[in-house]
């Protein structure tokens, strides 16, 4: 799909806006699914572990496969709209998975999540990668880079005022309203500075 070229690398911003939040929701889950799944599908440490490990290898299965059917997806609608409408459905995953009373719907929310991380996993580096034209692609991926760092350290550093402060499941419910304003705001931003 034809684009307007941007000057410099102001367009990194949106983008990293998005990916700041996107990630924010998929840490929310790695951290808290353990002990979510343990008090609200009333099983013992070791059940919750393995159901959270299923969990997971549908999330990255599911993830994986999405990714080789991105190109036809971007070739339909647009990489823009293609990584909202996957970040609708991964915060979606989360609200399910924060949800969840048994294992069957728990399993539902993660292959939800899945289809949001394939995008999130593999999108926004496209879309950047594409519009580095002036020579400056390591700087720009590294400074994008940043973007996936950044939620691991705040939510380090606040995880034990979080832990303290709010339930498991209220912190992976937040995760997946962060998912929905991501997606809110690629379609607000991102088609703005991308011209997609």
């Amino acid at each position: 799909m034809a684009h307007v070229p941007i000057g410099g690398m102001r367009f990194l911003l949106p983008m990293f806006v998005v990916q700041f939040l996107s990630w924010g929701g998929m840490f929310a889950l790695w951290v808290f699914a353990l002990p979510h799944v343990r008090v609200h599908l009333h099983v013992s440490e070791t059940l919750a572990v393995q159901d959270v490990g299923i969990g997971l290898a549908v999330t990255v299965a599911l993830g994986a496969a999405i990714n080789f059917l991105l190109p036809l997806v971007y070739a339909r609608i647009g990489k823009v709209l293609a990584h909202a409408l996957a970040l609708v459905l991964g915060g979606a995953g989360l609200v399910v998975i924060a949800g969840a009373t048994e294992l069957p719907m728990l399993i539902c929310g993660y292959a939800l999540t899945g289809l949001g991380w394939s995008s999130i996993s593999a999108t926004p580096y496209a879309l950047v990668s594409e519009r580095v034209t002036d020579g400056r692609y390591e700087s720009a991926m590294a400074r994008f880079n940043l973007s996936v760092v950044l939620p691991q350290i705040c939510i380090a550093l606040a995880l034990g005022r979080v832990v303290e402060a709010i339930a498991p499941t209220d912190a992976i419910m937040a995760g997946g309203l962060a998912m929905w304003i991501a997606a809110a705001m690629s379609l607000i931003l991102l088609r703005s500075a991308y011209r997609t």
